[in-house]
């Protein structure tokens, strides 16, 4: 069972993908418009190992961005969330809500750096904003982490500095409890005026993982964090949006790596079965029914990989519109 908060819904439209444009000096271009929401893809690699082999000179890590009427929500925060933030053309400050699907460090790496920029980005505005993270078992484990690793900065940022309003009253972490049964329908986290934001336990382990579903005035998106074929209710969960956002592993190419690098059964194990291969992403989004699909946290994400290669894992399973993420994919 996952329980969490109460609140309202909206409607949804489908928008377009292209990769945020840039003017001749190199900043990003006015993205036209959309309704009231922009999504970007913030980060595109899935996976622990961060190496030039892994594509770590191409791909942030896992992350994207949702913009509603200049709010920002932010799901997950792998490793170079902020700076992709930044060349998306926005300050950490516009980051109200952030959505952790797990933690795992490849989705959790830049969650401090987004709590803290996010702090400080906005020194001179409103005493009374505020940062809420939700997230599974280990949310506020992580925040009262980070407060300890910065307390020194934070101390003469609230002291001497004057900064407004206090640390502690800036962010606020929520936990989600996933105990009781995997197989269970969704539940409200939180909404506003702009966006209702519901969570599903999925299976990914021995971690606890949800994934999480945006109804905003414009669009209905689900994304699928971490899970693999041992089951959950993602199909039910998703029925009905615009567009699904999967991760996805070529299970050949990992087991074959894992293999010549001597990993261990378990590990091996849960790269295999708590992780998506193209099936179940294509069979997945073929059940609910989706009418696009991204696929994002790609594993591995060594840019010498073909869109075509990704598509093809995916195509015999699913026939509608396939996007393979890269970073700054705006929609």
């Amino acid at each position: 069972m996952l329980v969490a908060s109460a609140a309202v819904l909206a409607l949804g439209l489908v928008a377009t993908a292209s990769v945020v444009p840039r003017t001749t000096t190199g900043t990003p271009a006015a993205l036209g418009t959309h309704g009231r929401t922009q999504v970007y893809l913030l980060g595109s690699q899935g996976g622990q190992q961060r190496t030039q082999l892994t594509g770590a000179s191409a791909r942030a890590g896992t992350s994207a961005l949702i913009v509603v009427d200049g709010v920002g929500y932010l799901l997950d925060a792998g490793v170079g969330t902020l700076l992709r933030l930044n060349e998306a053309g926005f300050d950490a400050n516009v980051v109200r809500h952030v959505f952790i699907t797990h933690h795992h460090q490849d989705h959790n790496a830049d969650l401090g750096n987004v709590i803290g920029f996010g702090w400080t980005a906005g020194r001179f505005g409103s005493a009374d904003r505020r940062l809420d993270v939700w997230g599974p078992a280990g949310t506020r484990d992580y925040i009262r982490g980070y407060k300890i690793s910065t307390a020194r900065s934070i101390t003469d940022q609230q002291g001497p500095l004057e900064q407004k309003p206090s640390f502690d009253k800036f962010v606020r972490g929520h936990e989600l409890s996933t105990r009781g049964e995997i197989r269970t329908d969704g539940v409200r986290v939180m909404s506003d005026e702009r966006i209702a934001v519901s969570a599903i336990r999925v299976n990914h382990g021995s971690m606890p993982a949800v994934a999480y579903r945006f109804e905003t005035p414009d669009l209905k998106i689900v994304f699928s964090g971490d899970r693999g074929d041992r089951g959950d209710d993602l199909t039910r969960f998703a029925t009905g949006a615009d567009v699904l956002f999967h991760e996805i592993s070529d299970l050949d190419l990992v087991k074959a790596a894992l293999e010549a690098q001597g990993a261990p059964p378990r590990y091996v194990d849960h790269q295999l079965h708590d992780h998506s291969g193209g099936d179940l992403v294509g069979r997945t989004a073929t059940d609910a029914g989706v009418p696009k699909l991204v696929l994002y946290h790609l594993i591995p994400g060594n840019p010498a990989i073909s869109d075509e290669h990704w598509r093809a894992l995916v195509s015999p399973y699913y026939a509608g519109e396939i996007v393979v993420g890269r970073d700054l994919l705006a929609f």
